[in-house]
């Protein structure tokens, strides 16, 4: 699969030229302090801050685009290595309002290749990963986010199709609608607290949609025009939801602060209330340009609600040593007036590279953790701590226009890498973007399969074929089949093992000391060495291996 930020980059640069604005914002420089390294260097890895305020990251690929299944906690002054039940090479991640971290699917194999269904929970308090039932499709580049009622929502996917699927507290993962497009590492924000929308800006092959669509878990599509002008900067790597959330769901303020970036290279912030869409309004235009290095921002906006200030993370193809975080005083705006911006910076003696993994501090300042410079064979396992506020006032930035011969350049060189790494070995279908949102007669077809399943429990059923579905909703194979194909993206056989399998990860929580014969009978399986067999293929472990990380 991928790397897919060369692809991001493209995005960025290929338009003709960055236009002109006057304008200008404080320019400060910030200070920093380089953190003992990793023990392990990383790319693609997850990061996130325990309740008890102890960073740590998770899996991702080493030397050699390798997978990597550990995670390093930061304490007492250095990095503590553990070992986790899958990689989870660009997986999702979600603080759940337990405490505990949960992590689920990304690469299948070393270079970034194929999807795994893997979820495991990482517990804070006893440092300790447990197994938890697979996803509904095989994922990589999702995101996930936890609802206010306890559900868990999960959607995206690269080079595989995409569809919602939904999990109850202590209940399964299971498919729970269509999507408009096959996106990688949408947004997902909750609208209610039963409720949340779905949207990003490239599909997975990582090439922009650029239409506005917008999916609602409870609800029909619905598209933004906002949206088809100022595309959301997705950011490709691991990001968690909450942290764009600028609102107070006591209240019933469902709002999110992201970063919008239009077709001439022109940055601006974008405010999410519930389902509205809107510019943020700003005190100057957001600066491209800094002592002639040219600004890239990576997408991600961390909130901090106490102060009101949202802070996004930016570097330079001019100088790799130098990184940039963009202030934004979103309250002003909130109140009526225009945001102020302010750009801090700092020259540090080894680079980050374009994708480090970033999390905020509660002291207010920032680590960047592992991260390459153009590919993924060797990654860094550098780590810094950004403090950007108290530096001392220097000059103005401003945003200008990049030179086109630059913009050339630097779009070649993106499109280059782009090709390298987005080679596959086999083709595979995608919805093309100005094709629309998806047949709704399928959708309904497949809400209907998915009933049999969840209501029916017809997965249990030894020897269940696709002619007995079929039946069971008076229709044939074929359209059966394609359904399947087109709104879950697998085969009949995958979708219904990956039901007895996560049914058996139910019986086995239950009744860990159950015959692993009457489990596969329970689970609808043939025999017991099919059990064995898919129970091995779809988690990566026997059923034996996944108690034990319960």
């Amino acid at each position: 699969m991928r790397r897919f930020l060369p692809v991001l980059l493209l995005v960025l640069l290929s338009a003709a030229g960055l236009s002109a604005a006057d304008g200008t914002v404080p320019f400060v420089r910030m200070e920093y302090e380089r953190l003992p390294d990793l023990n392990t260097p990383r790319c693609g890895h997850a990061i996130a801050l325990t309740s008890g305020n102890e960073p740590i990251v998770f899996g991702g690929h080493t030397t050699g685009f390798n997978l990597t299944a550990t995670a390093e906690y930061f304490a007492d002054g250095a990095w503590h290595t553990l070992d986790m039940l899958y990689p989870h090479d660009n997986s999702f991640c979600v603080q759940l309002r337990s405490g505990n971290i949960l992590l689920g699917g990304g690469a299948a194999e070393a270079f970034g290749i194929g999807q795994n269904w893997g979820v495991e929970s990482y517990d804070p308090a006893t440092r300790t990963f447990s197994s938890l039932p697979i996803l509904d499709r095989k994922r990589a580049l999702a995101n996930a986010v936890e609802l206010e009622d306890g559900t868990l929502l999960v959607s995206g996917n690269w080079y595989a199709d995409d569809a919602i699927e939904a999990c109850p507290p202590d209940g399964i993962f299971k498919w729970a609608g269509p999507v408009s497009y096959n996106r990688a590492r949408p947004f997902i924000f909750p609208t209610s607290p039963s409720d949340a929308i779905i949207f990003g800006e490239l599909d997975y092959h990582g090439e922009s949609i650029r239409q506005g669509w917008v999916d609602r878990y409870r609800g029909e599509a619905f598209q933004v025009p906002l949206l088809a002008e100022w595309q959301p900067v997705s950011i490709l790597d691991n990001s968690l939801q909450q942290d764009y959330f600028i609102g107070d769901a006591a209240s019933g303020d469902y709002s999110s602060l992201l970063l919008g970036m239009r077709e001439d290279g022109a940055y601006a912030f974008i405010r999410v209330n519930g389902e509205t869409f809107s510019l943020l309004p700003l005190e100057a235009d957001i600066p491209t340009i800094a002592e002639n290095c040219q600004i890239l921002f990576h997408g991600m906006v961390f909130v901090n609600r106490a102060s009101r200030t949202g802070w996004v993370f930016g570097f330079s193809l001019d100088n790799l040593q130098r990184v940039f975080l963009l202030r934004v005083g979103y309250g002003v705006a909130l109140d009526g007036g225009k945001a102020p911006l302010t750009l801090f910076y700092a020259d540090i003696p080894d680079p980050v590279g374009i994708n480090p993994v970033i999390t905020r501090l509660p002291d207010g300042s920032f680590i960047s953790t592992g991260g390459s410079i153009r590919d993924n064979f060797n990654p860094f396992s550098t780590v810094y701590r950004f403090l950007p506020e108290g530096g001392e006032l220097l000059l103005q930035a401003r945003r200008n226009r990049v030179p086109g011969i630059l913009c050339l350049i630097l779009g070649c060189l993106a499109l280059c890498a782009g090709a390298i790494f987005f080679f596959r070995r086999k083709a595979i279908r995608r919805i093309e973007p100005e094709s629309g949102p998806d047949s709704p007669s399928e959708d309904v077809t497949m809400a209907k399969i998915v009933a049999l399943m969840e209501e029916r429990m017809l997965y249990r059923q030894k020897g269940l074929s696709i002619a007995d579905v079929a039946r069971a909703l008076g229709t044939n194979t074929r359209y059966v089949s394609t359904c399947l194909n087109d709104r879950w993206g697998g085969s009949f056989t995958d979708f219904i093992n990956g039901y007895r399998v996560r049914y058996a990860q139910q019986l086995l929580q239950g009744e860990p000391r159950a015959h692993l014969s009457e489990i596969a009978e329970e689970a609808g399986f043939s025999s017991e060495s099919s059990f064995f067999r898919n129970f091995k293929t779809i988690t990566g472990m026997t059923p034996s291996q996944w108690l034990s990380g319960q």
